[in-house]
């Protein structure tokens, strides 16, 4: 589906979120939910909505909510959680070929180790290794993985359980996947579909006008099962780390990990707030008023 102009009204403001854009995906069952999409799908989708509507920044978008800038027609933006090079070397390229702002959210933790997020660890794992049975603790039977497709129901159930449970932790089901594999855990890959940008790289994209860079946390935790301690080095991280070391004069943006409701809560936008965070959409999947909070903005993901 390239058509996402079907998402524009007039009179609504629309928020695309995607994760990355890769010159090619043939992985047997890596990014089977198309958290990459390929260049040439992403030139067509941002070539129709350019046909369609009208891009705009996120810093625009709060500028019309203090009566600084009027919303042209069926606005749009661009975003991307996480921090991929391929959002500088693959998806920034296309962008300014159709002169389309993006803001960027980046983990710093990523950003500083080359890491990774747990399900990319576990993806990468069922690839690599090619596992014949798992038993997982919220499961009597082990999970019998003969093909692509029970592979793909696994992982489907590796991102409800563990998603939808403040009680477990991720780092102990990677672990205890790759220990059944008799694998050490991978904790960083070259491959397109983790690569993350260095501190460098970023400050390279923030440079370019079009484009914006904030926080998305620093191990990529959900902030609405953290304490208040974690709550805030992980909001606090990211944004120290920008202006440190991505030499960052200040911080406006941010997204919260996952983005479901209840992924983030009151507490964490007034420390977002404290920080000089402006805006921080979720990842709930709708469309937004245009006077809608810039706190609790949905997105319509790109796949």
């Amino acid at each position: 589906m390239t058509n996402y102009s079907q998402h524009l009204r007039p009179d609504r403001f629309v928020v695309f979120l995607l994760h990355g854009v890769v010159e090619k995906s043939d992985y047997r069952v890596r990014n089977y939910t198309r958290k990459h999409i390929e260049a040439a799908y992403f030139d067509d989708v941002i070539a129709d909505l350019v046909e369609h509507g009208n891009a705009i920044s996120l810093d625009q978008y709060v500028e019309h909510l203090t009566g600084n800038f009027e919303l042209p027609e069926s606005p749009y933006a661009i975003t991307f959680d996480d921090g991929f090079e391929n959002n500088l070397t693959v998806a920034a390229p296309v962008l300014r070929k159709y002169g389309v702002p993006a803001t960027y959210y980046v983990t710093s933790g990523f950003i500083e180790d080359n890491g990774m997020s747990w399900v990319d660890q576990i993806e990468l794992c069922v690839e690599k290794f090619r596992p014949s049975s798992l038993t997982m603790p919220w499961r009597e039977t082990p999970y019998e993985l003969t093909d692509p497709a029970s592979e793909r129901a696994f992982l489907d159930d590796v991102r409800r359980f563990v998603k939808g449970d403040r009680n477990i932790i991720p780092s102990d089901i990677v672990e205890l996947i790759y220990r059944q594999c008799d694998q050490p855990v991978i904790a960083a890959s070259d491959d397109p579909l983790d690569r993350k940008m260095t501190w460098e790289q970023v400050a390279e994209l923030a440079s370019d006008e079009l484009f914006t860079v904030g926080g998305h946390t620093h191990t990529h935790v959900i902030l609405g099962y953290q304490d208040s301690e974690s709550m805030k080095r992980e909001v606090d991280t990211p944004i120290d780390m920008l202006l440190e070391k991505a030499r960052f004069s200040e911080v406006r943006h941010f997204s919260y990990p996952e983005g479901f409701d209840g992924s983030y809560t009151e507490e964490t936008i007034q420390l977002l707030k404290t920080r000089g965070v402006v805006c921080s959409p979720s990842a709930i999947e709708d469309i937004n008023e245009f006077d809608a909070d810039p706190f609790h903005l949905r997105r319509i993901f790109i796949v």
